[in-house]
Parts: C-alpha cells; sequence; structure tokens
C-alpha cells in the first residue's frame, strides 16, 4: 500500500524539515510566552540550524546559546521529525512553571495507535513506519504551533496545549478527524485512543497529569474494544457463561484486600472499584460512595477526575437516583441507558437543591459520554452503606442481567466486609472511649481552675461523643441556678444564659441523679427551649457532689439524625463522675492553698505592724488587702472621736445611705452601739434583722464588722461589707477582719504610747530649759522663744522632718552644759577675767558630754548643743569651726540664740528693740553668722514679724552671750 503525499524519501525529508522548523518557531514562541523571549541573535540561529535539515550555518559558540540548548533544540524522534521524550519532560515543566505564574491551563493529549501491532504484524515494519509517519504529520496539521506535539516511543504520542479555549469535545472532534484521516490514507483499521487531562482543574501534579491521560486512555482504548466485540455477529451469552474464573478471581483479590484492613479507605477502595471494572466486562469507569452521617461521600473513581473525590451527595439524592426505595434497602442492581442518565441526574440534583453537582459532574464526570450506568447498592447492618456506580462509555446495550447480579454479588461482599469493619470500629470505639477515660481521669486530677476544668470537660466529651456540641451548666449557689459555661458548637452562643432551678432536663437529670437521653428536643416538653434551637437528641449526665449536692452537669447534643445510644448515656455518665471527683479535689486543693494564704495574709497584716507606726496608713493597707483578699467590694475603718474615716473598694449606686452609715460619724456611733461589746457581728442579707435591718434595706448582701479597742476603750469599727449576690461569707472573712481591727487597735495604742512618752520628755526638756533659765537669770520664756523661732527659721531654711525634731530638742538643751559652771561666774556681772572666761567657754563641750547620756537624742540635737557659739569667721569655740563646717542647724541656732538675748533683758545689759537686733545681726553677717542664714532670717522678719520689741538699749552689751 502506498502512502498518498509520502511516496518517495524526498518528500519525507522535507517534511523532517517543515517539522523541525514549526518546532523551531514553537520553541521562541514558547520562550516568549513564559516571559524569557529569545535574543535576535539566537532565533536567527536556531532559524539557520533547522532550514535545510543539515548542520547550523553559524558555529554554536556564535549563537548565544548554551551548549546543552544547543543540544536540546535537536531532542528530535528520527523516524517522524517530531521531538522526542527528553524534548517533552524540558518542555512540560517548562510549561507547568509559566501555568503556575499566570494560572493558564495546560491540557495533555496521549494519544495510542491501537494497530499499528497488528499492521507490524501483516504488512510489515515498513509499512507500520509509513503509518507512524502519516499519524506524526497529520497530528503536526491539526494542532500547530503553539501546540507541541511529541513521540513519546513506540506507537504513544503527546500534544501540549495550553490557554483555556480548549474543550474536550472540541478536542475529540479534532481527534476523530485525525482517525478518518488515517482510514482515507489507506489504513483502513488505523485507530487512536485519546486520553486527556487538564492542569490544574484534574490533577495538581506533573506525575498525576501524565497517569490520568494514560488512564483515559487506557479507558478509551477498552471502549473500542468492546465496541468492536459487540459489533461482531454473536449470540446471547447466558448469565453463567458471564461470570468466569477470571472475574470471580478479581473479586476474591478485592474482597481480600478490603478483609485485610481494619478502616477502609481511598487506598483501599480505590483497587477494590477497579477490581469490579475489571470483573464486569461492560463496566469502562465507575465511582465508589460510602456513607458518612447523612451524606454519601465519594470515595473513588477510575475513569474520571479526582475532582470527584470527596464530594457529598445526600443519602436521600444517591437513593432517587437508584430509583426503587424496595431494590435500593435490598441491595438490588438496576441499570439506566442512553439519554434517560442525564436527564434523571439532572432533575434528581435540582430537585434536591444540588443543582451545584450536576455542574460538578458534568466538568469533571462526563456525564454526556455514559451510554448506559449501572448502580448496585452496598447493605450493611440493615442499611445502605455504600454505592457502587458502573458505567458504559461506549454501548447503551451493556449490563446484562448475568453483570448485574455480578455487581450484587460485589456489592454483597462489600456489604459483608462493612458489617464486619463496623463492629470493628464499634469495639476499637469502646476500647478507644474506656482509654479517654482513664485518661481524663488521670489528666483532671492535675488542673488547677475551674474554668480549665470545664474547658477540658467539654473537649473530652466532644472526643468521646463525636460531637461538637457540647457544654458545661455550672450551678450558682447565689441564685440558686445554672449557667451555660464552657459551651461549643450550638452552646458557644448561649454562654451564661441562666437555667432556673426546676427548669428543663438538665435539673431533671441534677435532681434525679441519672442521666437523661432525649432524641427529639423539640418534641420533649422537659427541655428548656432557649437553650436548644436545632433537632436533634441532647444527652445530659449530672455533676454531683460525694453528699450530693449539685456542680452542675454536662450537656451534649447531636444533629438529625444522628441519636444517643444507652452506651454513650454509660459513657458519659463515667466521664461526668470523674469530672465530679476532679472538681471535689480541685476544691479540696483550693482550699488547702486558701488557709495557706489566710495564713501567709495574717503574716503579712502583721509585718505591717512592725514597718509603719502611723495607724492610718496600717488601716489602709490592711483594709486593702483584706478586701482583695475576701473579695468584699467595700472595706471601712471608722474613729468617729478623730472624724477619721478610712475606706477601700466601690460603693454601688443607690448605695448613698449605706454610704453615709459608714462614713459619717453617726452611723460610725450607730455602728459602735451595733456591735456593743461583741467580739464581731455577721451575717448575710437574711440575717439583718432588728437593729441592723437598715443594712439589708440599704442594698448589704454580706457583713463583717469587727470593733476597734484602743486602751480598753471601743473607739471605732472594721468592716468588710458585700454589696453583690451572696451565698454565704467567705470563712476567712471573720479571723481576717478581726487581725485588721486587732492591728488597727495595737497601733492606736503604739501611737498613744508614743504620744505619752514625747510628751513626758517633752515636758522634761522643758523642765530642763525653765531651771537653766532660773539658776542664769534668763529672761523668762527664753527656753520656749528660742524652740519656737529656731523651728520658724528652720522650716524657712528648708531642714526636713528629722533635722527639725534634732533642732527642736537642741534648743531646750542648748545650755544644759552651764549646770557645770559655778555660780560666781555664771551670774557676775561684770567682764569676765581670762580664767573666768575659760571656764565658761567649757560648757559647750562639757554640754556635749552630758547629752551623749541621752541615746534617743537625735545628731542634730547635739551638733546645736555643741556648736551653737561658732563664729562664721572661725573665732568661736569650742572647736574654732568656720562657715559651712559648722553644722547647719548649730548655724541657724546661733542666729536666733544671738536675737533672743539682744531683745531681751540680761544683768548687764537692757532689752534691744528689734529692728535694732536685726541690724546689729546683718552687721555682724559673714562674721559671727552664715550670710545665707541672716538673709532668710530677715526675709522672715519682714514677712511674719518676730517677737514683740522690748525696751531699747544704747549699746551693744560687753559681755557676749554664752
Amino acid at each position: 500500500m502506498t502512502e498518498p503525499g509520502l511516496n518517495n524519501g524526498q518528500e519525507a525529508a522535507d517534511l523532517r524539515v517543515t517539522q523541525l522548523n514549526d518546532e523551531v518557531e514553537r520553541l521562541i514562541h514558547l520562550a516568549a510566552a513564559a516571559g524569557s523571549p529569545v535574543p535576535d541573535r539566537t532565533a536567527q540561529y536556531l532559524r539557520a540550524c533547522f532550514k535545510h535539515g543539515d548542520a547550523p550555518l553559524i558555529p554554536p559558540e556564535e549563537s548565544g546559546l548554551p551548549p546543552h540548548r544547543v543540544r536540546g533544540a535537536a531532542c528530535t524522534d528520527l523516524l517522524t521529525g517530531l521531538r522526542d521524550r527528553q524534548a517533552f519532560d524540558e518542555d512540560f515543566n517548562l510549561t507547568l512553571a509559566h501555568s503556575a505564574r499566570t494560572g493558564e491551563a495546560v491540557h495533555l493529549l496521549l494519544l495510542d495507535l491501537d494497530d499499528l501491532k497488528a499492521v507490524n504484524d501483516t504488512q510489515g515494519h515498513e509499512q507500520g513506519d509509513r503509518l507512524l509517519r502519516l499519524f506524526a504529520r497529520t497530528l503536526h496539521q491539526e494542532f500547530p504551533v503553539p501546540a507541541s506535539v511529541y513521540r513519546l516511543g513506540g506507537d504513544e504520542f503527546l500534544v501540549l496545549l495550553t490557554g483555556d479555549q480548549f474543550v474536550w469535545s472540541e478536542l475529540r472532534v479534532t481527534v476523530q478527524n485525525i482517525n478518518g484521516h488515517l482510514r482515507a490514507s489507506g489504513f483502513q483499521q488505523a485507530r487512536a485512543s485519546v486520553g486527556h487531562a487538564a492542569f490544574p482543574v484534574d490533577a495538581g501534579a506533573p506525575n498525576d497529569l501524565l497517569r490520568l491521560a494514560d488512564h483515559r486512555m487506557l479507558r478509551d482504548k477498552m471502549a473500542h474494544r468492546a465496541k468492536r466485540g459487540l459489533s461482531l455477529s454473536r449470540g446471547p451469552v447466558q448469565a453463567e457463561a458471564g461470570i468466569t474464573a477470571e472475574m470471580m478471581w478479581q473479586a476474591l483479590r478485592a474482597t481480600s484486600s478490603l478483609m485485610s484492613s481494619d478502616v477502609p479507605g481511598e487506598d483501599i477502595w480505590t483497587p477494590f472499584l477497579r477490581a469490579v471494572i475489571a470483573a464486569v466486562p461492560s463496566a469502562e469507569a465507575g465511582t465508589l460512595f460510602v456513607r458518612e452521617g447523612d451524606a454519601q461521600v465519594l470515595q473513588a473513581q477510575v475513569g474520571y477526575s479526582d475532582a470527584l473525590l470527596g464530594l457529598r451527595n445526600p443519602d436521600a439524592t444517591l437513593r432517587a437516583w437508584h430509583g426503587d426505595d424496595q431494590d435500593w434497602a435490598a441491595g438490588k442492581a438496576r441499570v439506566i441507558r442512553g439519554r434517560d442518565i442525564e436527564k434523571w441526574s439532572v432533575a434528581i440534583h435540582q430537585h434536591s437543591g444540588s443543582a451545584a453537582l450536576v455542574d460538578t459532574y458534568r466538568e469533571h464526570g462526563s456525564l454526556s459520554d455514559v451510554r448506559a450506568s449501572l448502580s448496585a447498592p452496598v447493605v450493611a447492618d440493615g442499611r445502605v452503606t455504600a454505592l457502587i456506580n458502573l458505567e458504559s462509555l461506549s454501548s447503551d446495550q451493556a449490563f446484562e442481567a448475568h453483570e448485574m447480579r455480578l455487581a450484587e454479588e460485589f456489592a454483597a461482599q462489600a456489604g459483608a466486609i462493612l458489617a464486619v469493619h463496623h463492629r470493628r470500629a464499634r469495639e476499637h470505639a469502646r476500647t478507644r472511649e474506656l482509654e479517654v477515660l482513664a485518661d481524663a481521669n488521670f489528666a483532671l486530677r492535675h488542673i488547677h481552675r475551674q474554668d480549665e476544668l470545664e474547658r477540658r470537660l467539654v473537649g473530652e466529651s466532644r472526643a468521646l461523643l463525636a460531637t461538637e456540641h457540647v457544654a458545661v451548666a455550672r450551678y450558682d449557689a447565689a441564685r440558686d441556678a445554672l449557667s451555660l459555661v464552657a459551651g461549643s458548637g450550638a452552646y458557644a452562643e448561649l454562654e451564661h444564659i441562666a437555667i432556673p432551678r426546676g427548669t428543663g432536663l438538665t435539673w431533671h437529670a441534677i435532681d434525679g441523679a441519672e442521666v437523661q437521653i432525649v432524641q427529639d428536643v423539640l418534641g420533649d416538653a422537659r427541655i428548656h427551649q432557649l437553650t436548644h434551637a436545632r433537632a436533634g437528641a441532647m444527652l445530659v449526665a449530672p455533676l454531683l457532689r460525694a453528699d450530693g449536692g449539685p456542680i452542675g452537669a454536662l450537656l451534649a447534643l447531636r444533629e438529625e439524625p444522628r441519636t444517643f445510644t444507652e452506651l454513650d448515656g454509660r459513657l458519659l455518665r463515667a466521664l461526668a463522675s470523674a469530672g465530679a471527683l476532679a472538681f471535689e479535689h480541685l476544691w479540696a486543693v483550693q482550699q488547702e492553698q486558701r488557709h495557706t494564704q489566710e495564713f501567709r495574709m495574717l503574716a503579712d497584716l502583721s509585718s505591717q505592724l512592725s514597718h509603719s507606726e502611723d495607724p492610718m496608713q496600717i488601716a489602709r493597707e490592711s483594709l486593702a488587702s483584706c478586701r482583695s483578699f475576701l473579695g468584699a467590694d467595700a472595706a471601712v475603718f471608722n474613729l468617729p472621736d478623730r472624724q477619721a474615716v478610712i475606706w477601700d473598694g466601690t460603693w454601688p449606686a443607690g448605695s448613698a445611705e449605706l454610704l453615709t452609715r459608714f462614713t459619717q460619724a453617726e452611723g460610725a456611733d450607730s455602728l459602735i452601739k451595733l456591735v456593743g461589746e461583741a467580739a464581731f457581728l455577721t451575717g448575710t442579707a437574711g440575717d439583718f434583722t432588728g437593729a441592723a435591718a437598715w443594712l439589708a434595706a440599704a442594698g448589704l448582701r454580706g457583713l463583717v464588722i469587727v470593733p476597734v479597742w484602743e486602751r480598753g476603750v471601743n473607739v471605732g469599727t472594721v468592716a468588710m461589707l458585700w454589696t453583690h449576690a451572696l451565698a454565704e461569707l467567705p470563712p476567712a472573712g471573720v479571723p481576717l477582719t478581726m487581725r485588721v481591727a486587732e492591728l488597727i487597735g495595737r497601733a492606736l495604742d503604739r501611737e498613744a504610747h508614743i504620744a505619752d512618752i514625747a510628751a513626758t520628755r517633752e515636758g522634761a526638756m522643758l523642765a530642763l530649759g525653765l531651771s537653766l533659765e532660773l539658776r542664769d537669770f534668763e529672761t523668762a520664756g527664753h527656753t520656749e522663744r528660742v524652740v519656737a523661732l529656731a523651728l520658724r527659721l528652720g522650716q524657712a531654711v528648708g531642714l526636713d522632718h528629722a533635722a527639725l525634731e534634732g533642732l527642736r530638742q537642741g534648743a531646750y538643751l542648748h545650755d544644759i552644759g552651764k549646770l557645770a559652771v559655778p555660780d560666781h561666774i555664771l551670774l557676775k556681772p561684770g567682764p569676765l577675767d581670762p580664767a573666768e572666761w575659760a571656764i565658761m567657754k567649757s560648757h559647750a563641750g562639757i554640754a556635749d558630754t552630758l547629752s551623749r547620756r541621752i541615746p534617743t537624742l537625735p545628731d542634730e540635737a547635739r551638733q546645736v548643743i555643741r556648736h551653737h557659739h561658732e563664729r562664721w569667721d572661725g573665732a568661736g569655740y569650742p572647736d574654732g569651726l568656720a562657715g559651712a563646717d559648722i553644722p547647719l542647724v548649730a548655724r541657724i541656732f546661733a542666729v536666733v540664740d544671738t536675737y533672743d538675748a539682744l531683745t531681751n533683758q540680761r544683768p548687764y545689759k537692757p532689752a534691744w528693740s528689734a529692728s535694732e537686733a536685726l541690724s546689729e545681726i546683718q552687721r555682724k553677717s559673714g562674721e559671727m553668722f552664715d550670710p545665707r542664714i541672716v538673709k532668710v532670717f530677715c526675709a522672715l522678719a519682714r514677712a511674719s514679724g518676730l517677737p514683740p520689741e522690748h525696751r531699747a538699749g544704747a549699746h551693744y552689751p560687753q559681755k557676749e552671750t554664752p
């Protein structure tokens, strides 16, 4: 047979040159589409390479291409002139990378010359080669640039296309045209089987794309062979003859695969479906659904796209697709043929609201290609748990009676295995549930917070019951109601909804101490309808203390059509028991921690007494700590006699009367009387009666009030107040409040004692100063005047509290050393001789020695006593200090002492006026006195005045005031 258009070697060579030139143009186009256009010099080189099908006209080193690119440009099949497998691999990867960047679709057409072997065997290999060249040329003509055509080897060819404009129905017409051209060229039996796959629609990985195209090509080849077999004249085959040994072997092998797996999955169902298709002669493709809940999920497919996997079809939709309800329940197969298939499928899915599924099946399931469809339900445990769909793509007369019985046999085998698996799954679930319970019992005991324990119980319940809708109903003793917490699923929207006592199924379970199961929450009058707005089953397990008191309950909901079993109830009851034990363990641990914290709080309160001497500061800190620890809303300390009120916390709106009673003297007095001689008064709202009835009327919900004692007298109260709802007082409320009152009372006692000591010491120092005045014939009041004036000047200079206290005490005792000076010197009216003056000046050192015998005397006081006769110019005594070396308090007192001596009469001089004294002090500034102190003293005199002036004297005293 002569191939038209290819009758000599020259034409074959011309074809090769044409194909190579087209390949060059395709490469240039592909590079430009990938975003890396070929430079002009390189393009010129490539075109020159294959202009005559010989060696390149331009040396490779001048082409601008890397050596491996030069080699790759010539990866062609010698027989057909098409690109070979190596070239395809490189182009395929480059095309996929371009698709990933641009989103452009990639199409693969895998073609196989079905009768090439027959041509080689019957007509010789030369004729077979001619068929290959003809097929290659026809492919090249039907798929020009930018499409790429490759020969993978043998009788397999590939076409690589890019773009979204390609439709499989049009591509199939093109392949039919190619087959027609082969037959018109003299190869009557020649035909190409074709498989098509698109990226990324059909597959996400390159290997998957090639595998899918190859699988679809084989399906097309099988369909062609089946059609050819049906076209042969053969009589009807008996059903028994149709079940061959090979078919039974396939069934046995598939069943064995299922039996060897504990949990069937995609890796099991796909081989099983392939075995069914191989065993049923007319089957060319198929799908397999497995029930999950109320839906049937597509778990395996053969001959279609993996995009179908995981699709969920309502059980009712597949039941309608099968047709007869009785046949469906009995596992009887049925067949739909011809155009009824798509019509029936569209009508069923649209009626069930699943029109979107129709589009998916049309795009990926080739509905229009199906000629006959066999459906075989798989029945296990009395209900349809899976569905086998087998399709013929070549004949609407496929699936004879014996094939339907064979499919039913496969379905029965699958049903039996699924029943075993279901039983194993239940046993596995029981084991797993016990493990969950054991793990929960262990884990719950190591949780340290109630809210965390509640969340963990919800999580364990969800895992145990396989439902998302779980919550804990927590008992609130203050309100005597249940409150939903830690909810998930439908309960997440119902957080903290209160369920009053006696209302709903939850209280029924708690009061009866029994698990409650309701299969229809909308139809049961015991259901608290505020907590459920959807149809389904409800399970409640009570959480009870060891004494039978309520902790709460575990609630679970399953939406229709799922229900709860008795086993579910037993398991949740066991989990609830473990949870109740965990709650009591947690509370016991918390109680121990509370006691520890109480002891620590008592120790901290005791330490506050040693760290502070101020009763009010102790009261503030103790009230804040105690209120926070007890969870009280407010804490109050009243001391009516001093009109002192210290409170901590927040008073709620509308509690004006309560605030007045606890913060004003009249109310505080009434509280003291209310407490009386009792150690404390305590109670909650229901306890406030009689004289205390106003407490409840004023909005108080809890109270601990304790008297404060000072030197045996009830002088005030300490109170902890709760204005929010309170079922009972905290156990530590009374001891801690009593401790606060005790600490404040002790602080008051200590303050009073210190005040007594201070008053005694003050009186002693004043008495000593007065006695010195009397002995020295000082003007009456000298000691009190210099103390007061020294404090005023010290404050004006900026002394702190400690320095002022030292200055005050030093002013009282500044002349204590004169006790050692003999009277004839101390009281001498005239000038002292040198020996007498030496004795007089010794009194400062003696005073310092005496003052050191007083251990509580501050350093500043001793500085005044020793150095108040020092001079700024260094001419003073006893140490001859000068300038800033003289202690500041001594410099201050020197000015004050001199001023008082000048303005008051002495035995040796009359009193000067204040202005005269100030003038003299200013004159001695920088000589006797610190200029800065003098300046402040004069400013103080001008601003606020100094002690009243006395009789003026004409002369500065000749005798220096000691």
